[in-house]
């Protein structure tokens, strides 16, 4: 016997309606979710500077491999040319 019904069957407390008690569990289960949201919404928050970092060393990564093609592409025609001449 939970504490309700102990006090229920005291006589101290009416049992509750019907539509009072859904209209508590629907409460409490926006609570539920509305906590629920804000919990993932701060663990995304956490996250996010890891991986924005992570995606600026990607960035930065790529950009070094492309300038570092081009400075070959170039170095390698320079040298052909003076080859032909």
């Amino acid at each position: 016997m939970d504490n309700l019904e102990l006090l229920e069957h005291l006589g101290a407390v009416e049992p509750p309606d019907e539509a009072v008690v859904l209209s508590a569990n629907t409460m409490l289960e926006a609570e539920i979710a509305r906590t629920v949201t804000i919990e993932a919404i701060n663990h995304t928050a956490e996250k996010a500077p890891r991986s924005r970092r992570h995606s600026r060393v990607l960035v930065g990564g790529a950009m070094v491999a492309v300038l570092a093609a081009a400075a070959i592409g170039v170095t390698s025609n320079l040298l052909r040319a003076s080859a032909d001449r």
